[in-house]
């Protein structure tokens, strides 16, 4: 069975580069890969490869009661998903690229949903540098190779965030500052289910220390547990 699946999915992404389409619709999402800030990466849409791992995790464990709270939302393509699942007021998607908003507000409108988008990092200062990449997976608060420009974006936390919106289940990807937000933040209570993609587990990731060992005892104070993973992508629900 796995074999046909993986034929069916050779035969699309084959009539997706004969054909280029403009749109294409992945895990129930619409994208728009003529878009000029996607059009490069559109092989990875062709292929359905994009945050693949955390979208069969998402739809695995999210719930019709859960409230979704998406800090580095890069796309819109999870709390789009999301949104499709539990509607989009209880979603709230937070991005630090000033440039992707665009692309949020697009992907939003051509999928007929409307979560909110906030365009802020989550840290306890009041504003921060960030230095913005050709690479939209590579624009981030720390200054990297081909980081040319930089633009100052507010700053919010955790708890401000919660006094908002009561969220349950947090998706984190974040380009490596997923370690600094979960130790230096308070979590609320009523958090139970965290999706994070991590980075600088493997060797040679680029990034110099990770602190993934202080986040997973972090992690299991708070009495989460991890439940399942796809490599990096690991999600953990927290006891009862």
């Amino acid at each position: 069975m796995k074999i046909f699946y993986k034929f069916l999915k050779l035969i699309k992404y084959i009539y997706r580069l004969v054909f280029q389409p403009g749109i294409v619709t992945n895990y129930g999402v619409k994208i728009d890969v003529s878009d000029e800030i996607l059009k490069k990466y559109k092989n990875f849409f062709y292929q359905n490869s994009w945050e693949s791992s955390e979208i069969r995790l998402l739809s695995k464990y999210i719930e019709r009661k859960d409230r979704v709270l998406e800090i580095g939302s890069c796309t819109g393509f999870l709390s789009t998903f999301a949104s499709k699942i539990i509607t989009s007021e209880n979603v709230l998607a937070i991005e630090a690229n000033p440039r992707m908003i665009n692309v949020i507000n697009s992907l939003k409108k051509l999928n007929n949903v409307s979560f909110k988008v906030l365009n802020c990092i989550v840290n306890k200062r009041k504003e921060l540098d960030f230095y913005l990449n050709k690479e939209i997976h590579s624009s981030s608060i720390e200054k990297r190779i081909n980081s040319k420009n930089k633009v100052k974006i507010p700053c919010i936390t955790l708890e401000e965030i919660y006094m908002k919106f009561e969220y349950n289940f947090l998706l984190l990807d974040i380009e490596g500052n997923e370690y600094e937000l979960l130790l230096n933040n308070k979590w609320p209570s009523c958090l139970n289910k965290i999706l994070i993609e991590f980075h600088g587990i493997r060797k040679h990731s680029g990034l110099e220390d990770n602190f993934y060992n202080e986040v997973l005892e972090k992690l299991s104070k708070n009495k989460f547990v991890e439940i399942a993973s796809e490599g990096r992508v690991k999600f953990f629900q927290k006891k009862l």
